[in-house]
């Protein structure tokens, strides 16, 4: 009688599914939605464990810390366990799984407005935009991001006018990321979409130290409107002109045609137009030379690809020292390199830094006159 009533038992524990059971190498190791085996299916799926989950000379334990079952070189028994030299466990389904957890709902894609900015039209440019081009909005970066990541290496940044963004390459999801500032020196271009009216660059003359009778120094809005035909027509390529305005000056094509600060070195070559020039001031006291601006920065200037015929590029103690001319010599943006090629110095729009340089394409040099004239 005693035998049918075991049989019976054994019958019903067998009913638990052993093909389920799985092993693992530690508690925190059984996969999601199971925990260790109790004691009564380790008893009943003992065969099962021993052929298909553990070695001939293997143990394994469930939750019971008790008990341990033996692999098939023992026998497959269930043995008495004293905690120890055991690692490996075995897991079942839990009979009481936590509820699921409920899903965040993903928060609804943002929609824009129709682009009213032809994106097409936007460049990717090293510092500065080109002349009938600004930094590209926050608005028309985030419309346009697709396009840009097209002008954009896969692991690149660029940035646009707004200056707490920044635009990704395709290699970080083509995303708008949070920006601060640093590190970026590329930029996105639009077309201006408020350009200044033409001005009437023809009636423009070139004076050598004054202007003609008739005519007054161009002011810098129209300077800057005939930037291109001053730069070609009457400049030559490292020529240097100014109009009425002191504290800029214009650059030839040799440097990129550029409008840069006038620190008052001689420039003789006056940009006229039509009209009388206002009287002239009275001369003011010469500004003393300032004390903190080392002797070695005399004659450093800011050039285009090349050192021209007597200079040549300075050293980085040089541009370190001299840092503060430098930046407000060249384009808020731009970037330039000296006589190491393990360095550059960032302009006013990137703190005016010393960064290191990784050879990548820098168009400014900063030069001196060279020591051996």
């Amino acid at each position: 009688m005693l035998r049918y009533v075991l049989a019976a038992c054994v019958a019903t524990t067998m009913a638990q599914d052993c093909s389920l059971l799985t092993r693992a190498s530690s508690p925190e190791s059984c996969p999601l939605g199971q925990g260790l085996v109790d004691l009564e299916t380790l008893t009943s799926c003992r065969s099962e464990i021993c052929d298909n989950l553990i070695s001939v000379w293997d143990w394994a334990h469930g939750s019971d810390m008790t008990k341990k079952v033996a692999g098939s070189g023992y026998g497959c028994l269930i043995e008495d366990w004293d905690g120890m030299h055991v690692g490996d466990v075995i897991c079942m389904n839990d009979p009481n799984p936590p509820p699921p957890t409920p899903q965040p709902t993903a928060p609804p894609t943002p929609s824009y407005p129709p682009q009213a900015q032809d994106c097409d039209s936007l460049s990717h440019e090293v510092d500065s935009c080109s002349r009938g081009q600004v930094l590209v909005d926050l608005e028309t970066m985030t419309n346009c991001k697709e396009t840009i990541c097209g002008l954009l290496n896969p692991y690149e940044f660029a940035h646009g006018s707004d200056m707490t963004k920044k635009v990704a390459g395709s290699g970080y999801g083509c995303l708008i990321e949070d920006w601060d500032g640093m590190h970026v020196g590329d930029v996105i271009c639009m077309n201006d979409p408020n350009p200044p009216p033409p001005a009437n660059c023809w009636k423009l003359v070139n004076g050598t130290g004054s202007c003609p009778a008739g005519m007054q120094p161009a002011d810098l809005a129209t300077l800057t409107r005939c930037q291109d035909k001053v730069c070609s027509d009457m400049l030559g390529s490292y020529g240097e002109a100014h109009g009425n305005d002191t504290a800029w000056k214009l650059l030839g094509s040799g440097f990129g045609c550029e409008i840069s600060p006038w620190h008052g070195e001689e420039v003789s070559t006056v940009i006229c137009m039509p009209g009388e020039a206002p009287p002239s001031p009275p001369p003011s006291p010469p500004t003393p030379p300032s004390p903190t601006l080392p002797a070695l920065c005399d004659g450093v200037r800011v050039r285009s690809r090349f050192c021209p015929t007597g200079e040549e590029p300075v050293s980085r103690e040089v541009v370190s020292q001299c840092s503060q001319m430098i930046c407000d010599s060249m384009g808020f943006h731009n970037t330039t390199r000296g006589l190491e090629n393990n360095f550059k110095l960032m302009g006013n729009a990137f703190g005016c830094r010393l960064e290191p340089w990784v050879n990548a394409s820098i168009d400014l040099i900063t030069c001196s006159p060279s020591q051996g004239l």
